[in-house]
């Protein structure tokens, strides 16, 4: 520990500033390895090819969801379209987004994200 007082008082901040930094970066990384965990496999139309997403039968959503080349499963009722996702039949679903904040506010809440 050195003697002088002005050497003590920057050794002091000097520690301070080592934990703030330390706390700093043990944050980020904690944030960065949470929202990767939390993220889905489809976050938009780019991670769509190959994916299984079910949508409602002769829908412009199933042509778009063919131009994004997605494997499309029609079905002919949203109910349907749910629990196909449910028994993790599809991994996402396409319809109108006021139906799918309903259903994931109410019936789906817990089990289905929105994204």
């Amino acid at each position: 520990m050195p003697r002088q007082w002005i050497a003590r008082i920057l050794t002091i901040l000097w520690m301070f500033t080592g934990v703030v930094f330390v706390a700093f970066y043990t944050t980020q990384l904690t944030v960065t390895l949470t929202v990767q965990q939390i993220r889905g496999a489809i976050n938009g139309p780019d991670d769509l090819p190959g994916k299984w997403v079910a949508t409602l039968t002769s829908s412009t959503g199933a042509d778009c969801l063919r131009e994004h080349k997605a494997q499309v499963q029609e079905v002919s009722l949203a109910d349907e379209m749910y629990q196909t996702l449910l028994d993790k039949k599809v991994d996402a679903v396409l319809l109108g987004a006021a139906s799918l904040r309903y259903y994931a506010a109410h019936e789906g809440k817990g089990r289905v994200s929105r994204q």
